[in-house]
């Protein structure tokens, strides 16, 4: 318990690319087919970083996110 106010924490404060790409990654398995997870993401505040790297990132942080936000709308994995 606790695991993304962690993960979304450890996302924000790492500038490494490769580190935010594995925090967004390791979010996308956790909530890919739990609708209870998704919310317990969202009510985090974990959606509006997401969305806020997809719309300043570039390349793989962009990428995972964009995969991350299309579970969110399609309720599975891509």
């Amino acid at each position: 318990m606790g695991c993304f106010g962690r993960v979304i924490e450890f996302i924000r404060t790492n500038e490494e690319e490769t580190a935010q790409a594995l925090g967004i990654l390791v979010i996308r398995v956790l909530v890919a087919f739990d609708r209870a997870l998704q919310k317990l993401f969202a009510a985090h505040g974990g959606l509006s970083l997401v969305m806020a790297l997809h719309e300043y990132k570039e390349s793989l942080v962009k990428e995972e996110a964009a995969y991350l936000l299309a579970t969110f709308t399609t309720g599975n994995s891509q």
